[in-house]
């Protein structure tokens, strides 16, 4: 019988650690959203590793620097024609793979004064001592 309470127990823990990491995630892309909608690119990017774990795949093929991939996205927001627009996600799913380690996909989009973009995306995330930290990041 002590064995059976102890497996429920443990059912029922992971089953919260599980609902913890989804809404810790799930936050963090919140505060994503807000930071790049305001244009900050510094508030958007921290949350990408930038220890050299990083590959993000585009439609312009794989980058393994977040330094790269802010290059990019000044080139094209602060300096280039188009304004940041402001950035939603919806559909949003999280599982946590395995203890400090989750995936989170869902939808993107972004809406600038002329256009809207949009697409999905799937996200690696790693527990660091820094907190939460993407390591893997495919958008199209």
């Amino acid at each position: 019988m002590k064995k059976i309470w102890m497996l429920v127990a443990f059912v029922l823990l992971s089953g919260l650690l599980q609902a913890d990491v989804k809404d810790e995630i799930i936050g963090l892309l919140k505060e994503q959203d807000a930071a790049r909608s305001r244009g900050d690119l510094d508030g958007f990017m921290k949350y990408y590793d930038s220890t050299g774990e990083l590959v993000f795949i585009g439609s312009s093929g794989p980058i393994r620097s977040s330094q790269v991939m802010k290059d990019g996205y000044e080139e094209r927001y602060k300096k280039g024609k188009s304004d940041f627009g402001k950035l939603s996600f919806s559909d949003l799913e999280v599982e946590e793979l395995a203890p400090g380690l989750a995936r989170a996909w869902g939808k993107w989009l972004v809406e600038q004064k002329d256009q809207k973009l949009s697409g999905w995306f799937s996200l690696i995330w790693k527990k660091t001592p820094a907190g939460w930290r993407i390591i893997h990041d495919h958008s199209s």
